[in-house]
């Protein structure tokens, strides 16, 4: 099968479950996928930034950024590409109840109160590609031209825990709204479903 040239990029604490593990290998086969790991203590973000470098310095012209507590879809790479977009996640729910889709759009900008606003939707049908304002890393494909057109300096380039106004945001959240504001979209695939693994006690 033609490669995309793709790089599967992830950061751990050592240990991962196999079934993520599974998923990882069976897309690395499928679509010659060059695999990146980066040890994620005691920063991820810091570690996230190590990952994109080392793609950057590669020849691959996407990153599917993807977290160890996820299952990968089936021939994700392939469907992500397929819609000819630079910056495009799978559908992920967080783990709560009820679980609730990571697609985040703000309503309310950081001059109201110093807190930006951000709303989730679940107004969506099943397949459809849904624009977003911010998302988590868990199943996330970028296209080289995203990273080289944020500004900024190592270590912190692209992903950051980062305060603002009055909230901390998540390192995924802040390469979000650093993409936006460098001209690029973010969009939902509600087609590509990547569940969270979910732990049993024994």
């Amino acid at each position: 099968m033609k490669s995309h040239g793709v790089a599967i990029g992830y950061v751990h604490g050592e240990l991962v479950h196999a079934r993520f593990m599974t998923g990882v290998i069976d897309e690395m086969k499928r679509d010659n996928a060059l695999v990146i790991e980066e040890f994620s203590e005691p920063y991820i973000d810091k570690a996230r930034n190590v990952v994109v470098d080392k793609f950057l310095a590669s020849d691959r012209e996407w990153l599917l950024s993807v977290d160890t507590d996820i299952i990968l879809p089936a021939c994700v790479v392939t469907r992500l590409v397929s819609r000819g977009l630079p910056l495009v996640g799978c559908l992920i729910y967080v783990n709560q109840q009820p679980p609730f889709p990571q697609i985040y759009h703000q309503i309310a900008d950081f001059n109201y109160g110093d807190a930006g606003i951000f709303q989730v939707q679940t107004d969506f049908e099943p397949g459809e590609l849904v624009k977003a304002d911010g998302t988590g890393a868990g199943c996330l494909l970028i296209h080289r031209d995203v990273f080289e057109a944020i500004p900024g300096k190592p270590p912190f380039r692209w992903f950051q825990h980062e305060m603002i106004g009055n909230e901390m945001f998540g390192e995924d959240f802040t390469f979000c709204r650093r993409a936006k504001a460098a001209g690029f979209q973010l969009y939902i695939d509600t087609a590509v479903h990547a569940p969270h693994i979910k732990p049993h006690i024994i």
